[in-house]
């Protein structure tokens, strides 16, 4: 997967030349990977879902429905009422439930697919469908620079052991240049932090 932020294009659909493009299609931003933190820190998966009806007729009671394989966010439905022609109707709420004890399990990256499909209400015929790639991380896994950076304070170990290993390495190099070797930090002051 690439480092950036950018949104996958629609899956590509094999049609006969002589077909035309569905009137209805659905437009998808989502995260490119994530891990645990991203469920224990609420960070949005789905960051933007847009219905757009191309075609010269309103689309009425319309069912979105979103899955995924494998199953680490729960099924969504949204109905929307009606889709006028040429509109495009953007979803607002946009939360979906990870199921974390999944994310806490993967001890490597893994590879995910994340579906999105309009139906008319009570109908099992499609009218137009999506599919995004992403990538689940493993727990201790960062997404990188590209993917919500500020996710890196996720991974602090205060309490690892090399955290202390280090502390006691600081204090001795104090110690050895004529300073105390506390290490109080903002309590000593500005010039001791």
């Amino acid at each position: 997967m690439s480092d950036n932020n950018e949104a996958v294009p629609d899956a590509v659909v094999d049609r006969a030349p002589s077909e035309a493009p569905p009137p209805l299609r659905i437009e998808a931003t989502l995260t490119p990977r994530l891990n645990l933190a991203f469920h224990q820190n609420a960070v949005p998966v789905l960051r933007e879902l847009v219905l757009v009806n191309d075609g010269d007729a309103s689309f009425e009671a319309v069912e979105l429905t979103l899955t995924s394989e494998p199953a680490f966010v729960a099924p969504k439905t949204w109905r929307i009422d009606a889709v006028p022609a040429g509109q495009r109707y953007h979803v607002s709420k946009l939360d979906v439930t990870l199921d974390g004890a999944m994310l806490g399990r993967l001890t490597e990256a893994e590879s995910a697919t994340v579906t999105i499909t309009a139906a008319a209400a009570g109908s099992p015929k499609q009218l137009a469908r999506t599919e995004r790639s992403l990538e689940l991380l493993a727990r201790n896994q960062w997404g990188g620079v590209g993917n919500i950076p500020e996710m890196i304070a996720a991974f602090v170990q205060p309490n690892d052991p090399a955290v202390e290993r280090v502390l006691k390495k600081a204090a001795d190099i104090l110690r050895q240049n004529g300073k105390s070797g506390s290490l109080n930090g903002y309590e000593g002051g500005p010039k001791r932090a």
